[in-house]
């Protein structure tokens, strides 16, 4: 197995090869097989409910860089994002997150003075440092990028590629979670 298992393996890997739904997978016998097997576990980590977000987090991660370009690796992706919506929500009772507000502020300010070439870069280049994913909810994680000076926050970076997401798109659907914070940020710029 090319994953780390826990000491006792939690009871989604309980589950029989046999009671597996073969559709969509490679052929058995195969590494193939045996991976996308693994990436099913993970995926199913998601039905047993936050006591097993850290390691269904964990098993994400490894699906996602085994299979960067694969569907399973799309899949986890999508999986992080959501538990990623989910903790930065509770880390303020589901209310709204000021320090976003703050973030898109600086990268509205920031923004009106770069030509749209320059922002599409940097959100380009945040999306894709956040396909690893970006520590939302631990500023004292810190992340630079080429395109932008600065030392910045995984919430922050998030919060530019909203902000720089909805200058092309002002309707589209960042997938970042942070719409209210957004329109917030919005609003208190007009006020200004």
């Amino acid at each position: 197995m090319i994953f780390p298992c826990p000491a006792q393996a939690p009871e989604i890997f309980q589950i029989p090869l046999d009671d597996l739904d073969p559709a969509g997978l490679p052929p058995r016998g195969t590494p193939e097989f045996e991976q996308a097997v693994i990436g099913r576990y993970a995926l199913d980590y998601a039905v047993l409910g936050p006591s097993h977000v850290k390691e269904a987090a964990e098993q994400y991660k490894a699906v996602v860089k085994r299979f960067p370009d694969h569907q399973v690796g799309e899949m986890a992706e999508e999986a992080l994002t959501r538990i990623g919506h989910e903790e930065m929500r509770a880390a303020v009772d589901g209310g709204l997150r000021m320090d976003a507000v703050m973030y898109m502020q600086a990268a509205q300010d920031r923004f009106a003075k770069l030509d749209q070439a320059k922002v599409g870069q940097i959100v380009m280049e945040i999306a894709l440092l956040g396909r690893n994913g970006l520590e939302i909810n631990k500023p004292a994680v810190r992340y630079t990028l080429q395109n932008l000076e600065g030392e910045f926050s995984g919430l922050a970076l998030l919060a530019y590629m909203h902000v720089g997401f909805r200058m092309f798109d002002a309707k589209g659907d960042a997938g970042t979670g942070l719409d209210r914070e957004y329109e917030a940020a919005v609003k208190m710029r007009r006020e200004r």
